[in-house]
């Protein structure tokens, strides 16, 4: 028999979270080259069902090129951010996101997943934090899509799988794979936990807006709100509590050193937002973040 031990923690191989299928489906802005104003309707790549990651990393960067490839030849730029960054014809702003379908193993225990991931959906939230940009301006959060969308429960469940939609897409490929590894993960985590009889925490939908709603202003940059201890703590505490909680998942997957590495490059680099907004400090020219992010979309 298979056991994994970590933090004191030991799964068994009956109720261990092992590499549980996922699918991944992104969404990109069509942007015209010269103007930054949305060009087209959004452009929407989904790969296929598998459980290994550097499969799904190769089927995503294969998807991007191709769907950059189509955009140039008619004229437009394709870029992944979570929210139109200019303007277009509509009166609303198009919004994007990156999409994370895993399959549990039957319907009924996919319909209890929703109430584990509700602790960590803000954390998720905060480490994808990819728009910024409203009208040509900085708005202030970290993730506009999160403020258009109203932030939302951020997972829907149709038979047996699982999907979860609070991240913004994001432009660099390495960001993608990562937020799908630690997804995947957190639903292997609860798939475990609801086999082994462990209750979902009791939150009040209150306080799970107020830290989606922080979320998605300071991105990682600042504080979150913990929703176990009621009060604000470092969004970078938060995430390496995450990280040690789902990370008998990512070892039983095989993903533990790909999600080590990513969030060590995320704090480096800081999220999508501080990316777009520290080359907005230096040009003054949204137009120049705008063709780094388009760069940075096909690059893998």
């Amino acid at each position: 028999m298979t056991s994994t031990i970590t933090a004191g923690r030991v799964m068994t191989g009956a109720t261990a979270p092992a590499a549980l299928s996922v699918a991944v489906a992104e969404e990109f802005l069509l942007l015209d080259p010269v103007s930054g104003r949305n060009a087209a309707p959004r452009e929407r790549v989904v790969t296929g069902w598998c459980a290994d990651l550097r499969r799904v990393r190769t089927g995503l960067g294969g998807l991007r090129e191709d769907a950059a490839e189509s955009a140039e030849a008619s004229g437009a730029r394709l870029v992944a951010i979570g929210a139109t960054p200019i303007g277009e014809a509509g009166p609303a702003g198009t919004v994007c996101g990156l999409h994370v379908s895993v399959e549990a193993p039957d319907r009924e225990i996919a319909a209890q997943v929703p109430g584990h991931l509700r602790v960590w959906l803000p954390v998720i939230r905060a480490l994808a934090v990819n728009s910024p940009l409203f009208g040509g301006a900085d708005t202030g959060h970290s993730s506009w899509r999160s403020v258009q969308t109203r932030h939302g429960s951020g997972v829907t469940t149709d038979q047996r799988v699982v999907t979860v939609g609070v991240a913004d897409a994001c432009t660099d490929l390495d960001d993608a794979v990562l937020v799908t590894a630690l997804i995947r993960a957190a639903v292997a985590t609860a798939v475990s936990d609801i086999l082994d009889r462990r209750p979902a925490p009791e939150l009040p939908d209150e306080a799970v807006a107020a830290a989606h709603r922080g979320a998605a202003r300071d991105g990682l940059a600042g504080e979150l709100l913990d929703l176990r201890l009621e009060r604000a703590r470092p969004a970078w505490e938060l995430v390496d509590e995450f990280f040690a909680t789902v990370s008998p998942a990512l070892l039983f997957s095989g993903d533990l050193d790909l999600v080590v590495g990513g969030l060590a490059r995320l704090r480096h680099t800081g999220d999508g937002a501080a990316r777009q907004r520290r080359i907005l400090t230096g040009t003054g020219d949204v137009r120049a973040v705008l063709a780094a992010l388009a760069a940075w979309t096909r690059t893998f």
